[in-house]
């Protein structure tokens, strides 16, 4: 009969309750809210009163503090009740309590079931992290999360490759590229894809994989054929695998389109580059024109002088070979 009672005051409280927030009674209406949530015990039905109270003392009385009460004791309840959880990680970030936002904001992730939207959230902790607080070592631990759920998410798995590419974690670095590469299009986005290939032929080549380094650097050399990085890269992984004329062809490119752009020892050492392959190429008198062009721009560029002396002693250029050599002692 006791509990009948009880039954009997809860729904009376609950029907006066509606009418007073319907009237726009807001005090009356907590008070019967409170009440109503105290009989109800720790149950789902108080978790919504409490929500319930915390909302109208924000929205309608403008009272934060109450309204942060409201929403904390729901979550005392069910720590996974997301209206709440998102409720209280608004009034955070407003109050600009950052900690505490970013504790609710883990909360929400970790108790949202849909795979999306957790997706996004993990991510959205780790772009926080990064960009707010520069704390980019636990910012991938979020993005890892974010790539866990969705192992081809785009937006986690470019700053993650960032971080690893910064913290030269090379076998990991190369995994995000390769997830970016593939997730960028080719025809809207063939400018950003350009330096991403260049980056995991940088990557790559880091790790010892030289055809890997190769097929990247050409791939980025094909979506932009003037872009300096990527020209390097793969005239270096060229030289690497001994493809002797098709290096000559990429430094000879380097020359003419970026020439202006490149300081005086630069454009030395470009040269030198070119006499090296020429070399290997058989290829001796041109050779020995880039390695003079070297020294018209530096007089003292060591490696240029190294092979002019060792050509002129290969042919008995004796003269050469000394005043060279000479050169190289000064």
């Amino acid at each position: 009969r006791a509990l009948e009672i009880d039954d009997r005051s809860r729904e009376a409280m609950h029907a006066l309750g509606q009418l007073y927030e319907k009237s726009g009674n807001w005090f009356n209406a907590i008070e019967m809210l409170s009440k109503e949530a105290e009989l109800c015990g720790a149950t789902p039905e108080a978790v919504d009163l409490f929500y319930r109270m915390g909302k109208i003392n924000e929205d309608m009385l403008l009272d934060s503090q109450a309204a942060r009460d409201g929403y904390q004791r729901a979550l005392a309840i069910d720590p996974s009740y997301l209206p709440a959880v998102k409720a209280l990680k608004l009034i955070h970030y407003l109050d600009k309590e950052y900690e505490l936002y970013l504790e609710m904001m883990i909360q929400e992730a970790e108790h949202t079931e849909d795979v999306e939207e957790k997706t996004r959230l993990f991510f959205e902790i780790g772009k926080f992290l990064q960009e707010q607080q520069d704390k980019p070592s636990e910012a991938a631990r979020y993005y890892e999360e974010a790539l866990h759920r969705t192992p081809d998410y785009l937006p986690a798995a470019k700053p993650l490759a960032d971080i690893y590419f910064r913290s030269e974690q090379w076998e990991s670095a190369e995994q995000m590229m390769e997830v970016v590469v593939q997730g960028l299009d080719r025809n809207l986005e063939a400018r950003e894809l350009c330096r991403q290939y260049y980056r995991l032929g940088y990557i790559t080549e880091k790790l010892n994989k030289e055809d890997r380094a190769l097929e990247h650097y050409r791939m980025s050399y094909e979506l932009d054929a003037t872009y300096l990085p990527a020209l390097e890269g793969l005239g270096n992984a060229l030289i690497k695998t001994e493809q002797w004329e098709e290096a000559y062809r990429i430094y000879q490119t380097i020359l003419i389109h970026h020439r202006d752009s490149l300081s005086d020892a630069e454009v030395a050492e470009l040269y030198w580059q070119l006499g090296d392959v020429n070399f290997h190429m058989a290829e001796t008198d041109r050779a020995i024109q880039s390695f003079e062009k070297a020294l018209e721009i530096d007089e003292g560029h060591l490696a240029s002088l190294q092979y002019l002396v060792r050509i002129h002693e290969q042919e008995g250029n004796w003269e050469e070979a000394y005043d060279h050599s000479m050169h190289m002692v000064d």
